[in-house]
């Protein structure tokens, strides 16, 4: 017969004791607990047990993102893990601002936006370059079920990793959206009249070449802000315009021309833009020249009896170049100013009469013959070599050549004596003006009286000036000169404005009124034999 002890007894019943106090634990963590503490918020589909939602830590809760580094507004995803049970969660995701960004989606708990670790959330990076730390929490039931306040939840959170946003290499070239310049211009520093850019991020620089090959960003001569003029040459020239941005990126170009007439101002010698006293000696064929620049009086020898004088800028310098054509046979010789060196060219017969001007707006003096017999133009258009011929005019016309029309070329043009009437070709339309103005026995005395690069019509008649102002199309009516005197306008002051003066033989004064102001002065160079040079 075994004997059983009482303390065998006692271990026995311990057992059945604890197995029945855990027995009773468990039942707890089932369907009934959860009705008693879970279902009043989560509802169907939730199976009606407690594996969802246990304590779920901050034990080893980590947000993680995908990736070190980012583009702006790339997707960054991170994988939120960790905890220290198993189940449902609502997964949240916060940014570098702790606002929320992201949450889950799931209705595993009957609540919505649940989900199971690990829990995966995305969002874009910020749009600054920079380095940001985001959080990645979890919410739900902070105990577990044997905790006498299991119902009680909340939110745990903890940082991610830190993750850079860089910005892209740029590699978008700005775009000169608009570059121009004005056609025509008498000046050589040319204003410019549009020059704008765009670039995906900012335009920092701006640069005019007169190269079309792309300048380099750092090519010296780039500015911040786009240039207001451009430094041209005389005639025609194409300028190229550019953008770059912080990175060195340079933008195509555009390209403008703009063709400076430069205005040749008559007889001057010197290139002071000021016209010149002169006057021939129709003996010796010396040239009396008093320039403007210095005061002082040169005297040339140049050509032959019977030679009607043609100065010009020729060689395109901006100085009067001395030159002669000669009637006899049709030649013109000129001595070039910028070289010293003798053009000498047939064109043009006898009984022509000679009227060099700028046709192409090459800032060159053209040479150019008008034919009365035929009332011909014949013209050697400087920049091609290129001869023009144009019928206007009839025998008994006066060429009165100027630049009626202000665009930089010399426009063929007769008066009429036997009816007053001037005839105008403009070279910018090809249009005829006609304008009756001036009696059979006035002088033609045509220039920019107003100074708006307009010749203006205008008849000189023993002593009193008629000028019709293209600027205002009014008329003005100077008294000044008498009877014998010689009409010699020009811009004797430099103001851009044609000046009344005459050349008083019997004297060999000159007498100029300033346009501007009205002032007088009075200059010798000459004696009663000569001719002024006009």
């Amino acid at each position: 017969m075994r004997i059983i002890s009482k303390t065998s007894v006692f271990f026995a019943f311990a057992m059945a004791l604890a197995t029945f106090q855990l027995w009773r634990g468990e039942a707890q963590a089932y369907p009934a607990y959860f009705t008693a503490n879970c279902a009043g918020c989560h509802a169907s589909p939730v199976v009606a047990t407690c594996n969802g939602c246990h304590h779920h830590g901050p034990v080893g809760l980590k947000g993680t993102t995908d990736k070190a580094t980012y583009a702006p507004g790339e997707a960054v995803s991170v994988t939120i893990s960790g905890g220290s049970q198993s189940g449902w969660v609502r997964a949240i995701l916060y940014d570098q601002n702790n606002t929320r960004v992201a949450v889950s989606n799931g209705n595993a708990s009957g609540m919505g936006s649940a989900t199971t670790f690990p829990a995966v959330l995305s969002a874009p990076a910020p749009t600054t370059p920079g380095t940001y730390t985001w959080k990645a929490a979890w919410y739900g039931n902070s105990y577990d079920t044997g905790n006498a306040t299991a119902a009680a939840h909340g939110e745990v959170s903890v940082n991610t990793n830190s993750f850079t946003v860089v910005a892209p290499a740029d590699t978008t070239v700005p775009v000169v959206s608009s570059f121009t310049l004005p056609a025509t211009t008498t000046n050589l520093t040319v204003p410019v009249t549009s020059f704008t850019a765009t670039d995906n991020v900012a335009v920092t620089g701006y640069l005019i070449t007169k190269s079309a090959t792309a300048p380099t960003a750092t090519t010296a001569g780039w500015t911040a802000a786009a240039p207001a003029t451009v430094s041209a040459a005389a005639g025609k020239n194409t300028f190229y315009a550019w953008a770059k941005d912080a990175v060195g990126n340079v933008s195509l170009a555009k390209s403008a021309i703009v063709t400076v007439v430069g205005k040749i101002i008559s007889r001057d010698f010197d290139g002071d833009g000021k016209t010149d006293l002169a006057v021939l000696d129709p003996q010796s064929y010396n040239w009396f020249i008093l320039n403007s620049a210095t005061g002082k009086q040169n005297v040339v020898n140049y050509g032959t009896s019977g030679d009607i004088a043609v100065p010009g800028d020729y060689d395109g310098d901006k100085k009067a170049d001395i030159a002669v054509w000669r009637t006899s046979t049709g030649t013109w010789y000129i001595t070039n100013s910028a070289t010293g060196a003798q053009s000498v060219v047939k064109f043009g017969t006898t009984g022509d009469i000679p009227v060099p001007g700028d046709y192409d707006v090459d800032g060159k003096t053209d040479i150019a013959v008008w034919r009365p017999s035929n009332g011909t133009w014949y013209v050697i258009n400087s920049s091609t070599g290129a001869q023009s011929v144009v019928n206007f005019g009839t025998s008994g016309d006066t060429p009165v050549a100027g630049d009626y029309d202000g665009d930089g070329k010399t426009d063929m043009a007769v008066w009429r004596p036997s009816n007053g009437t001037w005839y105008v070709i403009n070279s910018s339309t090809g249009a005829q003006s006609v304008v009756k103005y001036g009696a059979a026995t006035d002088t033609p005395v045509p220039g920019d009286y107003d100074g708006d690069g307009k010749t203006d019509i205008a008849v000189w008649r023993s002593g009193t000036w008629f000028i019709t102002n293209s600027a205002t199309k009014t008329q003005s009516v100077v008294n000044f000169g008498t009877t014998g005197d010689i009409p010699v306008p020009g811009d004797y002051d430099g103001t851009g404005r044609t000046e009344s003066a005459v050349w008083r033989s019997a004297e060999g004064n000159w007498y100029i009124m300033n346009g501007m102001t009205g002032a007088q002065r009075i200059l010798q160079l000459g004696i009663p034999t000569d001719k002024p040079i006009k």
